[in-house]
């Protein structure tokens, strides 16, 4: 007991001290802790409402589309990351540190090319609704007495045939249904208009700002729209009888003659298929030239998609 005497009493004089300084610098301590949450507080505000950079509005947005609310853009890069490392830890036995990273950044890079390739598609597949989708907007928005919310609603709500657009517009309708900050509604707004990445989705995207912030009728506009997509129709029709082939090909073709000439080096050449796997699989060049292969479908597939299925625009 007698030897816990001296450590008592350093705790209570250390106390003291503290204490001492508290009371001393108390106010000073509490005005420079406000000051920091407020400094907090404003830059959460500038970032709420500071525009993302086009990739990084690109793959948010990406990712939403294809995956929903399931896969936030941090897991997804993580699984990328995770497939790097196992590219590297299976190629540095086989061909070497250097080239081993080579393979893995390829072998990586495929899950972002096939969400391009994913996220292009339904652009391209929501790009054909605007017709449907101008439509139906002009018809529930006189219906429901020039109310911008009860016409998303509505639409919403029925209208089966609008598989892509509807989810977009339902993303918007939560989005500017629960805040009523101009800046908020214009960056929904400004979302919905790059998920399909038109002139029309970027039109009307606009014309549902405008009634929603300020309550304007968009009547007119919303027509005009739908006259000039009208007179797009043809062009994209005899445009997309002309891209048929060349998709038919890329997409049939290629992994027709893979399949095929391995058929025929398993069956007429002789060679047997767990030498035939062995060799693909398990020696560096018959895995480079497999993953070139591979890494090479995609990239045409993506470029195919890009060039020649052209969104339906004016």
């Amino acid at each position: 007991m007698m030897d816990r005497i001296p450590v008592l009493i350093e705790y209570l004089f250390g106390s003291i001290f503290v204490l001492g300084l508290l009371f001393l610098l108390g106010g000073e301590m509490q005005e420079a802790w406000d000051r920091l949450r407020v400094m907090r507080r404003l830059a959460a505000r500038k970032r709420e409402h500071h525009d993302s950079h086009p990739w990084e509005r690109w793959y948010q947005q990406a990712l939403l589309s294809t995956f929903g609310d399931r896969i936030r853009p941090l897991h997804f890069s993580c699984f990328v990351a995770v497939l790097f490392l196992f590219a590297i830890m299976i190629g540095s036995k086989s061909m070497g540190l250097g080239r081993a990273i080579v393979f893995g950044g390829m072998f990586s890079a495929l899950p972002f090319i096939a969400l391009m390739i994913r996220f292009s598609s339904r652009r391209i597949r929501a790009s054909f609704e605007g017709e449907i989708l101008i439509t139906e907007m002009l018809r529930q928005y006189r219906m429901s007495n020039y109310n911008i919310f009860e016409t998303l609603e509505r639409i919403v709500s029925g209208t089966a045939e609008l598989r892509e657009t509807k989810k977009l517009l339902y993303q918007l309708l939560v989005s500017i249904r629960t805040t009523g900050d101009v800046m908020a509604i214009r960056k929904a707004v400004t979302l919905f208009g790059f998920a399909i990445h038109t002139n029309w989705s970027r039109m009307l995207a606009h014309n549902i700002y405008i009634a929603a912030a300020k309550g304007t009728n968009v009547t007119l506009a919303l027509e005009d729209i739908l006259l000039q997509l009208r007179e797009a129709r043809a062009q994209v029709e005899e445009r997309k009888r002309m891209n048929n082939e060349a998709v038919r090909m890329t997409y049939f073709m290629v992994p027709l003659l893979y399949l095929m000439t391995t058929l025929l080096t398993v069956k007429y050449l002789g060679v047997p298929t767990t030498d035939y796997l062995t060799n693909q699989f398990g020696t560096k060049e018959g895995l480079v030239l497999f993953l070139l292969i591979l890494f090479l479908f995609f990239v045409n597939v993506g470029l195919l998609t890009i060039v020649m299925d052209r969104k339906f625009d004016y």
